[in-house]
């Protein structure tokens, strides 16, 4: 299975698993110059920038290594376009997430407000 395919299948996990949380979801793949935010998301009174980590192999602690300081860069920078693109979500508090999801053992890791 190609990267593409692979990681939108997660991400397709993902939205199904933020929805049984109760949460709304916004957008999917929203991209700015500076990057792209796999799913935001509102949950109650928090708008929720979510990274979406699928993979085959790894374990949970090797995530800190996958979304490393210029990761966490980029997807703050295109949190802030998008803020500045719809504004009507200005007032929300704001929280950055990863859903890490393994393959391998079908476990679903939710990191809330992580950086």
């Amino acid at each position: 299975m190609d990267t593409r395919k692979k990681g939108r299948e997660g991400e397709s996990l993902a939205v199904t698993y933020l929805e049984e949380k109760d949460c709304q979801i916004i957008k999917r793949n929203f991209m700015s110059r500076a990057g792209e935010v796999d799913i935001i998301c509102r949950d109650k009174d928090e708008i929720a920038f979510v990274e979406v980590k699928f993979w085959d192999f790894y374990s949970f602690e090797d995530l800190e290594y996958s979304i490393n300081l210029n990761k966490r860069k980029r997807i703050v920078d295109t949190s802030r376009y998008f803020l500045l693109k719809y504004q009507q979500y200005r007032d929300f508090r704001l929280r950055y997430d990863v859903i890490f999801l393994s393959r391998r053992t079908e476990e679903i890791h939710h990191l809330i407000n992580c950086f």
